[in-house]
């Protein structure tokens, strides 16, 4: 049940979510109270204004992004762990599994085997949807798209029962115990990287962070923050995309509350 209302139950917050919930309030309220039906609209008004602004996902994305960067020596580990959501599996009428939104990862985590960063790449995530339909796994549509790139399949162990980035844990841990391996990379988005850190470490695997699919670069904020007027007034109009990936950061923001008050980090 937990698994189905983590899903379901955030996009209600999210300020598009949320600024839907508030417009059919004020259109309730239009039969009773104009002065508060006004108050709300206003509410969701400035609710999707300032979640579509460019600065302000910008702070919020990158309060998040930029706790973890990339090492600046590649170290030698004895395996990479590699989260799943960044692919599509191969349904119709695709003809392959294809790279998600966050398919950085799968990349990255390319990059790093054929630099001689690690041996083994191990690829964690399931495939049950929020209405419990089974669809391919997520670790072999990795195994897929890492093949493509040219990781052979003796490089890569997979993980496809773990639904959520608890369950990544869970079960990777039980795979380390396996390998008995003990250095450890962990490739996940730099967005969700606290969150997967933490949990990592509650299931005692001390991880090396190896993150990606930044969406927010030092360049982006000193472009975006810099005292000309041209720039500012182009700040000022929101957008579907900043709107989209303040979702995201929230999305984080809130499993990291959820998850620790389940005692899962």
């Amino acid at each position: 049940m937990f698994y189905y209302l983590s899903k379901a139950l955030p996009p209600l917050v999210y300020p598009l979510g949320l600024a839907a919930i508030l417009l059919l309030a004020a259109l309730f309220l239009l039969w009773r109270s104009r002065r508060w039906a006004t108050a709300v609209l206003v509410l969701a008004l400035a609710l999707l204004w300032l979640g579509g602004n460019r600065i302000v996902m910008m702070a919020v994305v990158s309060s998040l992004e930029w706790r973890y960067t990339p090492p600046a020596e590649l170290p030698q580990l004895d395996v990479i762990v590699v989260l799943g959501g960044g692919s599509q599996p191969p349904a119709a009428p695709r003809s392959t599994a294809e790279i998600g939104d966050a398919g950085d990862r799968m990349v990255y985590a390319a990059h790093l085997y054929q630099q001689g960063v690690a041996p083994l790449l191990l690829l964690s995530g399931g495939g049950v949807m929020v209405d419990g339909t089974t669809v391919y796994p997520e670790a072999n549509a990795m195994a897929e798209l890492l093949g493509i790139m040219g990781v052979p399949p003796t490089a890569l162990i997979l993980e496809p029962r773990s639904r959520n980035t608890y369950e990544n844990a869970v079960e990777v841990k039980q795979e380390l115990a396996a390998l008995s391996a003990e250095r450890v990379g962990l490739v996940t988005s730099a967005l969700h990287m606290p969150r997967a850190v933490a949990i990592f470490a509650r299931q005692g695997i001390d991880v090396t962070p190896l993150p990606t699919d930044y969406r927010v670069t030092y360049a982006d904020w000193n472009y975006y923050t810099q005292p000309n007027l041209a720039v500012q007034l182009y700040n000022l109009a929101p957008t579907a995309g900043n709107l989209d990936k303040l979702s995201d950061a929230l999305k984080e923001y809130i499993g990291i509350a959820v998850y620790w008050a389940r005692g899962w980090l």
